[in-house]
């Protein structure tokens, strides 16, 4: 499929007046169109990183809102900076993960009233993840073409997947979630990535 389909593509599947979603095989054909996977280097790589990371920063405003003072994603944003310029060993960021994870399932516990927001907390974790091995796909469409965000481990969705709930204040299954503000955030992602290929033609 060329770059210029799969942009078509996911920009028709988000104007689902249901939900307004992208789902998990779009997203790893846009992570395919920006470039192959290179071990710890790449102009692809590149691209998906600075587009997780933008992700988070576009939703920040929602989390400064729910937990005003809270820099939890900010902090992890600079781990992942650290991380992807080789200033922390993988083991260290990996540790950090670990900690990271038990600090959002803390305040997951003790914020009920704003649990659906703190999945921006885990969209920033994951930006660590990137930083560090890249997005989780294959090379191969074949191999990944039919799995679906329900197949997948909530710890491992993906940064932009986590953004899209608190963007829209909750998955597409719950009622009480804005297809509306799902379809901006994915609109803007979509335009974002393409960006990145037509910048360079």
């Amino acid at each position: 499929m060329s770059c210029s389909n799969v942009f078509l593509l996911a920009k028709g599947a988000v104007r689902d007046p249901a939900s307004g979603n992208l789902d998990l095989p779009l997203r790893r054909a846009i992570w395919r169109a920006l470039g192959p996977k290179l071990g710890n280097g790449g102009v692809g790589r590149e691209r998906r990183y600075d587009l997780a990371r933008s992700s988070v920063q576009k939703v920040l405003p929602i989390w400064n809102e729910r937990f005003p003072g809270n820099n939890f994603p900010l902090k992890m944003l600079g781990l992942a900076e650290a991380a992807k310029s080789n200033g922390l060993r993988a083991n260290d960021v990996k540790a950090q993960i670990g900690k990271g994870q038990e600090a959002m399932d803390r305040l997951n516990s003790e914020r009920q009233d704003a649990h659906i927001f703190i999945a921006i907390g885990y969209a920033a974790i994951q930006v660590m993840w990137v930083a560090i091995e890249d997005e989780q796909f294959s090379e191969d469409p074949s191999v990944d073409a039919h799995e679906t965000q329900e197949d997948s481990d909530p710890e491992m969705w993906d940064t932009a997947y986590c953004c899209s709930i608190g963007a829209a204040g909750g998955g597409k299954w719950m009622d009480s979630s804005s297809s509306q503000r799902r379809r901006e955030f994915w609109c803007w992602w979509i335009e974002t990535a393409e960006g990145y290929l037509t910048r360079e033609m």
